[in-house]
């Protein structure tokens, strides 16, 4: 009841975009939310997610490659650049909260190997929140 109160008269910012929200409890507007960039996999490389050129991978096919797959969640721009940006560089709470909900669907709805690399360059404090939340998860 007091944070409705509080946000009446010192409202929430949108984590993405700025805007107020209306719901105190969501990190991030609804419209952002439902405009995250989702990453299509379609007319893509199954193991390296770069854009097929006439069937094959330029970049598969150039090299040796020493990964058995990418998993990737947003395309690098608009909401999830900043969202991606606020987790990582400023220590922005409601960013983290949003981007580990979304890495949780994810993983919900995707079976990985029982061993997973993921190489993220982080601050060590958002690296640990994400290990633990991963912990949890299993």
């Amino acid at each position: 009841m007091l944070q409705r109160l509080i946000n009446v008269f010192f409202p929430e910012k949108c984590t993405a975009c700025g805007d107020n929200l209306l719901e105190f409890l969501n990190p991030v507007c609804q419209n952002c939310l439902d405009i995250l960039p989702r990453l299509a996999t379609v007319r893509r490389c199954a193991r390296c997610l770069e854009y097929l050129v006439k069937g094959t991978c330029p970049f598969c096919s150039s090299r040796k490659v020493y990964f058995e797959r990418l998993h990737c969640l947003f395309v690098y721009q608009n909401s999830a650049r900043v969202l991606i940006k606020r987790a990582k560089f400023e220590n922005n709470s409601r960013a983290k909260s949003i981007l580990r909900d979304e890495f949780s669907e994810y993983l919900k709805r995707h079976t990985l190997p029982d061993t997973v690399l993921v190489i993220l360059p982080s601050k060590h404090s958002f690296l640990e929140a994400m290990a633990g939340h991963i912990k949890a998860y299993n």
